[in-house]
């Protein structure tokens, strides 16, 4: 058993004593029996949904190129105080030059710290701050005394959503961003509902607090969240939920955690040098990346337009941006096709009560409209639009739970309900398979078992045919300074590279052949078709190494 297991341990016994505790909770509140008995079994699935998000978090996998690089400059961080680029504790990593958000890492820093770097210790922190927000969901939920039908609904949706479950599994950085944004709204919701001033005071310094440090976790998610918090706090104003000493104390606490990341929006989008705030380094970036996933600064927007329109309908209608570590047809973010017509009805039902709706309805209605500089700018995809999905959910469950409540009839929400548990099941069954049997190449599954095989061999070169540099990295790092000295080559918008570092080399020489202390690793469909005499030959799960001591 690893080490790191100890923690998933200890957090599923935490997490059995909040649902037993919400359990006997059950027996002291105003809920009838029916209500007790829905959110008992809630519990349950609580349970067994976070479960799924923290087990074998090997899988899937090896690893994708985006979290290599994470991984290992959160490893030089741990254990040299500055990342790849020597920068000290960087608000953004510069990583492949056109920058990837570094909240994750730090995230990350205690396990690597305890456990060393490996796949499933760098996943951790996502599997766990994805769990914990399922549980601050339900705990805010019923301490502000939702309709519990909706409580169990909405819980039970982001449980078996797809998107959070397979967003749960991996480190990639931008999925921190909703975690940390929905417990922002979580806390919200109760200062709302809270009539002592000095807690609600409490709890709505947590909600801005956490809502800012969203800010760190993606940079997309500049386009809403102004939006978001002006618009909020003005109707908070309005319902005299807030006060105007509240609202400074939010505003002065924003500010200064947000500092570091204004001062690196301000280098960024205005120019500037890379500069030290203290042991933070205010980031320069060699290049953006918005030119090829926004609209801004496109000369062909138009056609570019066309494009993300044609990309958004196979989305929202079919869940399916192609990239399957992020979606399956079908299935989607939220098995989209089953859940448009609840939308619809949620969507009615707004229109006929505008005047009259919930604050939780409130909050995720604005959400949603913060979120069209996203929808209108962003190119298409499931992790470029993780700003959606929350209340895309929201709005399932509270169409499902109008449309259950109108028909009155206790053997078709059974049926509704069977039907809903049958599709996750299935969903589950083709997530925890697929990728064993159709890899995706973007995980370059059996990169680690070759590169540490390499690793023990006494060769002077090694010659990858089919890897990203930062695999190396990742799986046997070496020290920043040493690393940094390495020329590297800008390949296509923002994606800088680096040919080779130490005795590795991520190309292929202009003739192979078996040469006395150097190395090969080439897919093992390749190797089958070689000429092999004279090397000698290790052959893995996926990849085969060929050398000649």
């Amino acid at each position: 058993m690893d080490n790191y297991t100890i923690v998933l341990f200890l957090f599923m016994v935490f997490v059995f004593f909040f649902n037993y505790r919400e359990y006997k909770l059950l027996g002291h509140g105003e809920y009838t029996l029916k209500e007790k008995q829905t959110l008992g079994v809630l519990q349950v699935f609580i349970f067994i949904g976070i479960q799924l998000r923290v087990v074998y978090l090997s899988y899937p996998g090896d690893l994708f190129p985006d979290e290599a690089i994470g991984g290992y400059d959160a490893w030089c961080l741990v254990n040299y105080g500055v990342d790849q680029h020597l920068a000290s504790y960087p608000v953004y990593f510069k990583s492949w030059g056109s920058g990837q958000s570094a909240f994750y890492a730090y995230l990350a820093f205690p396990f690597i710290k305890l456990f060393g770097l490996s796949v499933p210790v760098f996943r951790l922190s996502m599997a766990l701050i994805s769990s914990l927000s399922i549980i601050v969901l339900y705990w805010s939920f019923r301490k502000t005394k939702q309709n519990p039908y909706i409580t169990a609904l909405f819980v039970l949706f982001v449980i078996i959503s797809p998107w959070h479950l397979m967003k749960s599994r991996w480190a990639l950085d931008c999925n921190i961003f909703p975690e940390l944004f929905i417990i922002g709204l979580c806390f919200m919701l109760v200062a709302y509902y809270t009539i002592a001033q000095g807690k609600r005071s409490i709890y709505y310094l947590l909600s801005f607090f956490f809502i800012t440090l969203s800010a760190y976790g993606y940079g997309i998610s500049w386009f809403m969240l102004p939006f978001f918090c002006v618009i909020i706090t003005i109707f908070l104003y309005r319902k005299e939920k807030i006060s105007v000493v509240q609202i400074v104390g939010c505003i002065a606490l924003m500010l200064i955690v947000a500092l570091p990341l204004i001062l690196f929006a301000k280098t960024l989008f205005l120019g500037g040098e890379q500069y030290q705030l203290g042991s933070i380094t205010i980031t320069k970036l060699e290049a953006g990346r918005q030119d090829a996933t926004t609209l801004l600064g496109r000369p062909d927007w138009l056609r570019t337009m066309a494009s993300y329109v044609r990309k958004a309908f196979v989305l929202i209608l079919w869940g399916d941006d192609s990239l399957r570590w992020n979606s399956f047809p079908f299935f989607g973010q939220y098995y989209n096709l089953i859940a448009i017509p609840f939308i619809v009805v949620y969507a009615k039902e707004v229109y006929r009560k505008r005047r009259d709706l919930l604050f939780i309805d409130i909050l995720f209605l604005t959400w949603m409209l913060a979120n069209i500089p996203i929808i209108v700018l962003v190119e298409p995809n499931v992790n470029h639009w993780n700003s959606l999905w929350f209340p895309m959910i929201y709005f399932t469950a509270r169409g499902l739970y109008i449309y259950l409540k109108k028909s009155e009839s206790a053997r078709k929400i059974k049926i509704v309900l069977i039907g809903l548990l049958s599709l996750f099941v299935v969903f589950t069954t083709t997530y925890f398979t697929y990728y064993t049997f159709f890899p995706v190449a973007s995980f370059f599954k059996g990169v680690e078992e070759s590169i540490k095989y390499v690793k023990k061999l006494n060769v002077d070169s090694v010659y990858y045919s089919d890897t990203y540099f930062v695999h190396g990295l990742f799986f046997d790092p070496i020290d920043p300074h040493t690393f940094d000295a390495k020329e590297k080559y800008m390949k296509n918008v923002g994606i800088q590279l680096i040919p080779n570092y130490e005795r590795n080399h991520f190309y292929l020489p202009k003739t192979i052949g078996a040469r006395k202390g150097v190395a090969y690793v080439f897919e093992n469909s390749r190797v089958d078709t070689m000429d092999i005499r004279g090397f000698d030959v290790w052959r893995g799960k996926e990849y085969s190494v060929l050398w000649n001591e």
